[in-house]
């Protein structure tokens, strides 16, 4: 190759750098590369020692190249290389994105469904195609929705027959003549009709969710309370209002059980015998009467 400056018969390699050169290369047998400064220029040389068929050495081969060309070359190459990996990565990216697009976007379908679902539209679907496990997922999601809309539809007809029920329940204790109490397992008051809240004196909305003791206050005919152990006594018996009036009443009771044969509590049925007693009061003293006019015209006879 050329050395830029150089004239023949001039000293082309540095004399140090030449005989290490030829030393190394006749120690080790093979080229070595170094870089070197002639004229005034850096270059990278290339030493191999020159032998006869014998292997005598006879001299060294010297061949340059201008560090400039070298780290342009090598400039070049690392552009290429940089050029190289970074279309790669675009590639990768590229790849990595449609990738993530096909495995996250039936996973972002399934859970607008799932959101859908818990806004309250139970006949939503998940639009998921393919073979694969999230597939399969939305499968099970679209069999879970037709369920839950299947059973909500049941729980709803349900919860309607309840409530008609329930009303004509309710229509029935309202109706009633007689008053009735109903209490759960602890004694307390679950269920008072308008004719019981008339015969104690206290509203619906206080007698619920009061012990039955603080509802119901009275005597029986022996002057007994009228609640032995949480339980109301069977029978006659007069109640006292919070107004202080006592009304003669007449107690019947029964147990509440559910489907299994459990207490749940006990129901009592109270009827207001105000009007019997009017009756057969005024029937005595008819009878009273009638035995004195009787026995004052048969005394003189």
């Amino acid at each position: 190759t050329s050395f830029p400056g150089w004239r023949r018969g001039t000293q082309l390699v540095p004399p140090g750098a030449l005989a290490r050169a030829r030393e190394r290369t006749v120690n080790l047998d093979r080229p070595i590369v170094e870089r070197i400064t002639a004229g005034g220029h850096q270059y990278f040389a290339a030493f191999a020692p020159l032998r006869t068929q014998l292997g005598v050495p006879v001299g060294t081969l010297v061949v340059g190249e201008p560090a400039g060309v070298l780290g342009t070359t090598q400039r070049g190459v690392t552009r290429v290389l940089f050029l190289v990996a970074l279309a790669a990565a675009a590639l990768a990216l590229f790849l990595a994105i449609l990738a993530a697009r096909r495995i996250t976007g039936p996973v972002v379908a399934l859970t607008g469904a799932a959101r859908r679902v818990q806004a309250g539209d139970l006949q939503t679907k998940a639009r998921v195609r393919g073979e694969d496990e999230v597939a399969d997922l939305a499968g099970a999601f679209n069999q879970m929705t037709d369920s839950v809309h299947e059973m909500t539809g049941e729980l709803r007809e349900a919860a309607s027959e309840q409530a008609r029920l329930r009303g004509r329940l309710e229509t029935v204790l309202n109706s009633m003549g007689d008053g009735l109490v109903a209490v759960d397992r602890e004694g307390v008051v679950v269920t008072c009709n308008p004719a019981a809240s008339e015969i104690l004196g206290v509203s619906r909305r206080e007698g619920l969710g009061r012990p039955l003791a603080e509802v119901i206050r009275g005597k029986d005919p022996e002057d007994r309370d009228l609640l032995d152990e949480g339980e109301i006594r069977p029978g006659l018996g007069f109640v006292e209002r919070s107004d202080g009036r006592r009304v003669p009443v007449a107690i019947s009771s029964a147990p509440l059980r559910d489907a299994r044969g459990e207490a749940l509590g006990a129901v009592y049925v109270l009827r207001d015998m105000t009007r019997e007693q009017e009756v057969e009061r005024m029937k005595k003293e008819f009878l009273s009467n009638v035995s004195h006019e009787l026995r004052t015209p048969l005394t003189p006879i």
